[in-house]
């Protein structure tokens, strides 16, 4: 009984499907070339011998599928940071970081003079100290934005306010739990665009606002929250 070439094709064009549904997130930051060739001659010695009397038409299917692999590697430009963020976008973002930096500043400033309460005197003092650290935060921050060709932002993320002290931490903390996300994300931003320095530099500023953290949610008299894996911009 002589072959079924039509199926042949059918089975080859649905694998070639799946390995391009498998290698799509790692073609997003370039993959050795000889890796797909690789997949693909194992793909051809499991269809092989499984089907021996195909073997002459999965070596055709194999080596078009070979083909398609270099072609891809030839169009394939130098690897892409994840969500393809370019210069400009990175600038965005670090502009949006930066106008978190100011809230953080605006924000502690306030809250540190007048929270109320025997039970708050020794976070409002703290508070006061996480303002001057948010400062030195923005600092580095613009500088990196115009290192980088931008100009840094001039307008702070909207501060809340209230009159209740617990009230006023639960605004701090869920301001630091934002940051904290956005930074961690921005340090893998920078480091796939190869802005190792500027990665750095936000871990810097992460070990403090992690600090932050701690503080409020010990004020709060609550477990520090776990942002991991919880979106970012």
């Amino acid at each position: 009984m002589k072959p079924d070439k039509g199926s042949n094709v059918s089975w080859w064009k649905s694998q070639n499907a799946e390995i391009a549904k498998q290698k799509a997130e790692e073609r997003a930051y370039g993959v050795d070339d000889s890796e797909g060739l690789e997949y693909a001659e194992a793909l051809e010695r499991r269809r092989r011998e499984a089907n021996p009397k195909d073997s002459s038409d999965a070596s055709s299917c194999a080596s078009e599928l070979a083909k398609q692999e270099k072609r891809m590697a030839s169009k394939r430009a130098k690897p892409q940071p994840r969500g393809d963020v370019t210069r400009k976008r990175l600038i965005a973002l670090l502009n949006e970081d930066l106008a978190r930096e100011y809230q953080g500043i605006i924000s502690y400033v306030v809250y540190s003079q007048v929270i109320k309460g025997a039970e708050y005197m020794s976070i409002g003092a703290e508070l006061a100290v996480h303002a001057t650290e948010e400062l030195e935060h923005a600092l580095t921050i613009a500088k990196q934005i115009d290192y980088l060709g931008g100009m840094p932002n001039v307008t702070p993320k909207p501060v809340k306010t209230s009159n209740k002290a617990q009230d006023m931490l639960r605004f701090d903390l869920d301001n630091e739990n934002e940051t904290i996300r956005n930074y961690r994300l921005r340090v893998r931003q920078c480091e796939a665009m190869g802005e190792y320095a500027t990665a750095e530099q936000i871990r810097e500023i992460l070990i403090q606002e992690q600090d932050h953290q701690i503080a409020l949610a010990t004020a709060l008299g609550i477990e520090t929250p776990n942002v991991a894996g919880a979106n970012a911009r």
